[in-house]
């Protein structure tokens, strides 16, 4: 798998995913993953809820970036108090 030979010539403390590469960062590295993974929201769109995707997106992924406070709402139920989200927040 080339990203295995990316990761352990470069050695990045971070990997930035932001759509379904966030599954090879995952499975490349199953139990010692050499780096922490940081996830970018840019669709606005609903984050299921199912065990699953509450472990990846609470456990796993070290912080979760949304764009707007608005696109955190859409995208994360109310049940689900992410402590590892951040937002963008508004320049100027």
């Amino acid at each position: 798998m080339r990203f295995r030979e990316l990761i352990r010539t470069w050695r990045p403390d971070i990997v930035h995913v932001n759509g379904v590469d966030i599954f090879q960062a995952l499975w490349a590295f199953p139990f010692a993953r050499p780096y922490r993974i940081v996830r970018t929201h840019h669709a606005v769109r609903r984050i299921p809820t199912d065990m699953y995707h509450r472990w990846l997106y609470q456990r796993v992924v070290n912080a979760n970036i949304f764009v707007s406070e608005a696109a955190r709402n859409i995208c994360c139920a109310e049940s689900t108090a992410w402590t590892n989200s951040y937002v963008i927040e508004k320049w100027g």
